[in-house]
This record gives structure tokens, sequence and C-alpha cells, in this order.
């Protein structure tokens, strides 16, 4: 329990500086050591009773938590602020001065971005039956006659797993999810059909996190468009709210429907035994806080999980690498297990890097994170465009998956960013000058009433 309550107190430290620089709560890194910090407060209690985190692990995430935040400051440091100035992490206000800084919002035009959701959708579509085709012929049955769980084991198989349009298209359909986000600023029923199919999509594959990854996506996204368009609009923050809950459900329910058709959400209830903690619940409770123990259980017992699949935390590149030398050895995305009274494979973005690069590559590690997060949240809230909004969601829900595992350096993030840039980025049309006078005229009006 001291080790969790000594993370949970820099968590809680770091998190209120985060506040104290960013000058309020809307910032990504406040979330990120807000999440972290429920974590270790559940690893503190431990109702899973859980190997309790201890010795070198709680050295391996102070750095990372720390190095983080040092990254934040590092960037605010040599990045010069805009000349109205403000606090470190912060923006300009959102509602654009004459003379600031600020960009007028721009984004693509509605016929170049129906065009990308067109390739898009032919994509997926695709990609589904590839998905299915190849689990298919590594089973040599139809798919019809294999239970869920077989299809998550053969789903992991190299000829299934990061190979092919079946990737190509199961990845990009959280973009397609996204435009569909765009899209609902103009034809809301519309948009918000698209990205619901973008996001049905996803749970082809039986690997939960692909779809949780998506809603976080696509959450994160409208949230930073509502941020991007304050100028014109500012709705109450019951909005958030109501989504915030809604994604939480959404999430818990189709975590705990597709763990009871996989088997896991038994073998997890059984081995916990009683607990606090409702039933349906412990297989979520689990799978979100158990890293750290696990992290722990293998540095006691002097284990590494990567042994024979070193550089795990970059797949990405020994797999880039691999395309001009072929002899080079590509890693297993799925990590090795470690039995914390049940079988577990996730060790935290700090454990991910450490058994790669050792303490000076979490340092490092840390530090680029908390750069890069602070470096797209300024992008987003200052250039205003559809791209950034998407990059600025990318890297901040990465991020907080960094409580499972260090995925920054994993195919989907590079496919999400690049597409992102092809479907959203090149060529994006700014909003015209009546459009940007009218949010000067809003945003004096605003001003002037809350003074």
């Amino acid at each position: 329990m001291t080790g969790a309550l000594t993370l949970l107190a820099l968590s809680v430290t770091l998190g209120l500086g985060t506040v104290a620089i960013a000058g309020g709560i809307g910032h990504p890194l406040v979330v990120y050591y807000a999440v972290w910090s429920v974590v270790f407060a559940v690893d503190a209690i431990n109702p899973l009773g859980l190997p309790t985190v201890t010795g070198q692990a709680i050295s391996v995430m102070a750095v990372g938590q720390a190095a983080v935040f040092a990254g934040a400051v590092v960037f605010g440091a040599f990045v010069p602020r805009a000349p109205r100035g403000g606090a470190l992490l912060a923006v300009d206000h959102p509602y654009a001065q004459p003379g600031s800084s600020q960009e007028p919002t721009s984004s693509p035009s509605e016929a170049r971005l129906w065009v990308g959701i067109a390739v898009l959708a032919i994509t997926v579509v695709v990609g589904i039956s590839a998905f299915q085709h190849g689990v298919e012929s590594a089973a040599g049955l139809p798919e019809s006659a294999l239970s869920a769980s077989e299809i998550r084991a053969l789903s992991g198989t190299e000829s299934v797993a990061h190979a092919g349009v079946a990737t190509l298209g199961l990845t990009l359909a959280a973009l397609l999810a996204a435009c569909g986000v765009i899209i609902a600023e103009r034809r809301r029923g519309f948009g918000w059909t698209i990205a619901a199919l973008g996001i049905a999509a996803t749970t082809v594959s039986p690997q939960r996190t692909n779809t949780l990854t998506a809603l976080g996506l696509v959450f994160a996204l409208w949230l930073y468009r509502r941020s991007q368009q304050q100028s014109l609009r500012r709705s109450g923050a019951y909005i958030v709210v109501l989504g915030v809950v809604a994604i939480a459900i959404g999430g818990t329910l189709f975590f705990n429907t597709v763990g009871n058709r996989l088997g896991k959400s038994t073998i997890i209830t059984q081995a916990v035994g009683e607990t606090a903690v409702p039933r349906a619940l412990v297989p979520l409770t689990a799978y979100l806080t158990a890293s750290p123990s696990a992290l722990s259980t293998t540095l006691s017992d002097h284990i590494d999980p990567t042994t024979g699949n070193h550089l795990r935390s970059v797949w990405l590149l020994p797999r880039a690498l691999s395309i001009l030398v072929p002899s080079t050895s590509v890693p297993n995305t799925v990590s090795a297990f470690t039995n914390i009274s049940f079988p577990f494979n996730t060790y935290t973005w700090q454990g991910d890097v450490f058994f790669d690069f050792g303490m000076l590559g979490v340092a490092v590690a840390g530090l680029a994170i908390g750069a890069l997060v602070a470096w797209v949240h300024r992008l987003a809230l200052r250039r205003r465009s559809v791209f950034s909004a998407w990059l600025a969601a990318v890297v901040s829900i990465v991020s907080l998956l960094g409580i499972i595992e260090f995925a920054f350096f994993w195919l989907e993030v590079s496919l999400w960013a690049f597409a992102g840039w092809a479907v959203l980025g090149a060529g994006s049309r700014r909003a015209s000058g009546g459009l940007q006078t009218l949010q000067r005229v809003r945003g004096r009006q605003r001003l002037s009433s809350a003074s």
C-alpha cells in the first residue's frame, strides 16, 4: 500500500502543478494525472487483493510521472508564448481578437471530406472482409463455426495481425468515425450515423481495446472541435458531462459483454473471489488498474516479459526496418504473461519502455510524452483546424493508454496521423472573412458581458 500511496501523492501533486501552469483543468495532461491518480488510489485500497506495488516498480513509475511533467515544462520554456501572455501550457482565449496571433478556423471542403469518407468506407469494408478471410484461412473453418475466443486467438497470429488490408481497414475505422464527427457539424444526424458505423466496424475484431480507443478518439475530437468553435457557440458543460457518462456506461457494457463471450471475465472474477467491487465491474477494474501490480511482480521476481521479444515498445521501428532488411527480428505485439492471481500481460507505459531501454529510456520517453501532449494541445487551440484537433485527440488518447501500455510506436498511431492528414489536413480551407468578422464581434460581446 505504501508504494501506491507514494505514487498517488506524486501524481496528485504533479496534476495540481499542471493545473497551475495550464491555467485550468481542461488540459489533457491534467486528465492524464487524474486518471493515474485514480489507478494508484485503487491500487492503494487494493479491493481485488492483487500484489502490492513495491521496490523498483515504484522508482520506474515515479521517474516516468515526473518526466512527463518536466517535458511539458521544457516545452513551455523553449516555445515562445503568444504576445498576449498567459500560463505556461495555456493558449490564447478562444474568442479571436483583432491582432491576435490565433488563426481562423479551417476545415476540409465538404466535397473533399465526402471523397475521404468514401475512400475510408471502402477500405474499412474491404478490411473487414480480409480480416474474416484471414481468420477462416488460419482456422481452416468458416467464421460462423468459430467461437469468439477462437477468433480472438487467431487474430493474434502473424497471418492475421498487422498484415495487409485487414489491419488497414480495421484501424482506419476510427478515422471514419472521426469524419462522421466533422460531418455532424453540418449535418448532425447523418454525421453521427457515420460515426456510429465507424465505431461498429471496430467490433469485428474481438480485441476490446480497438473499440474503446475508437470511442475515446471520437469523444476527444468532439471536445477539441467544441473548444475550437467556442467563438460561435458555447453550450453548457452538462453536455460534456453527459458525454463522459455515456462513454463510461457504453464502454463498460461493451467491455463486459465481449469479455464474457471471450471467457476472460470468468477467469478474473473466479481468481479474485469475494471483493467489495461489484462482480460485473471486477474485470474492467482489473484491466484498468492491475498493470502497476503486474510490473511490480515481474521486477520483484526478476522476470523479463520481453525475453525473445525485445523492442516491443517501439514495434514500428523494427517492423519498418524489416522491409529493407528481411532478416530483422520483429517483436510480437503481445507481451508475455505474469501471474497476479490471474494471468496478466500489460505493464504500464513505463514498464514497456523500462524493459527495453532501462530507467534512462523511461525518463526520455516521459519527457517526449509531456512535450508532445503540450505541443499538440496548444496547436489545436491556436491553429483551430480539423486536422490539428484530430492530431491532438490521437496523442491525448494514446497518452492515456499509458496506464496499460506504451502505444506511440504502434502501427495504428502512425496510420491515424498520416491518413488523418490526407483526409482532414491537406488543402484545408480557412473560414471566410465574414465568419472571421463574426467570430471577432461575438468574441468582443462575450468578453464585454463577462467583464
